[in-house]
C-alpha cells in the first residue's frame, strides 16, 4: 500500500489519467483502494480504484496488474490470477508474491506447490523479502550466500517476519471482501 495522495496531487494524477497515462491511472486507482477501507462508500471506491486499474492494467502497467489480484472481480479468481501472473512475469517482485500465494493455496489455479516456489524463488532473486521468507520457511532452503542471492539469515528473518504480515493482511482482506 502507497502513501495516500494528497488533495492536490490526486488531481493531478486524475488528469493526467483521464488523458490515458498508464501510471496516472494506476495512481488513481490506488488512491481509491486505499481510501476504501473502513469508507461508508467502501463498494463505490472499489469499483472505481478497479476501473482506473483495469485502464492501467491493459496499457501494460505492472503494478496496476498486480493491484488487480487483491481486488474483487467479475472473473472471480481466476481473474485475478490472470492479472498476477501478467505482472509477475513482468518482473514485479511483490506480484511474484502473489502469484507464488495464488499457487500455493489454490487461487484460481489448481495448487501447484512446484510453480508456488518456483515464484517464489523468481521474486526472491528480485529481492522480494516475503519471497526470500517463504522459501526458507516453505522449502527448507539451505542459507548459503552463493546458492541464493547473497541474502544473509538476517534477511531471511526479515522476509519471514514479512512473509507472516503479509499472510495476515490477506486473511484480513479475505474477511473484509466476503463481507
Amino acid at each position: 500500500m502507497q502513501t495516500i495522495l494528497s488533495r492536490e496531487e490526486f488531481e493531478k494524477q486524475l488528469d493526467l489519467a483521464r488523458q490515458g497515462n498508464p501510471d496516472a491511472q494506476y495512481q488513481v486507482g490506488n488512491y481509491y483502494e486505499n481510501i476504501a477501507s473502513g469508507s461508508e462508500n467502501y463498494s463505490e471506491l472499489y469499483d472505481k480504484a478497479r476501473e482506473w486499474y483495469y485502464k492501467s492494467a491493459k496499457q501494460g502497467n505492472l503494478k496496476a496488474q498486480n493491484g488487480l489480484g487483491g481486488l474483487s472481480l467479475p472473473g472471480g479468481d481466476k481473474e485475478r490470477f490472470y492479472w498476477v501472473k501478467k505482472a509477475a512475469d513482468g518482473g514485479l517482485p511483490v506480484a511474484c508474491a502473489s502469484l507464488g500465494n495464488f499457487y500455493y493455496q489454490g487461487c484460481g489455479v489448481e495448487p501447484n506447490e512446484k510453480m508456488a516456489e518456483f515464484y517464489f524463488r523468481k521474486g526472491a532473486e528480485l529481492g522480494d523479502e516475503y519471497c526470500k521468507g517463504m522459501l526458507l520457511l516453505e522449502y527448507e532452503i539451505p542459507k548459503t550466500e552463493q546458492q541464493y542471492g547473497g541474502y544473509s539469515t538476517e534477511e531471511s528473518d526479515k522476509g519471514a517476519y514479512t512473509c507472516i504480515i503479509y499472510c495476515l493482511i490477506v486473511i484480513i482482506l479475505i474477511f473484509l471482501l466476503k463481507k
